[in-house]
């Protein structure tokens, strides 16, 4: 995935030294949200407005980045 926000989930993850089991549980995700994303491989599910929210309040990144997000992928994957 070349999407803005998967770099800065990426950057974050690394600058964190963390697993994605510890990054779900600081932004109080369910652990299966961050293996869909990190695992391209995985059916694509676009990010719901709570996600956002979520990873917003407690990452810090912009909510116009993750819907550019949903939009490249949907965009990506033709549907």
């Amino acid at each position: 995935m070349n999407t803005e926000f998967y770099r800065q989930m990426l950057e974050i993850k690394r600058q964190k030294e963390c697993s994605r089991r510890e990054l779900a549980k600081e932004c109080g995700l369910c652990y299966g949200t961050l293996i869909e994303f990190f695992n391209t491989e995985k059916p694509f599910r676009p990010l719901r407005d709570t996600t956002m929210a979520k990873i917003h309040n407690n990452l810090g990144i912009s909510y116009e980045v993750m819907e550019d997000y949903n939009k490249q992928i949907l965009e990506e994957r033709g549907k």
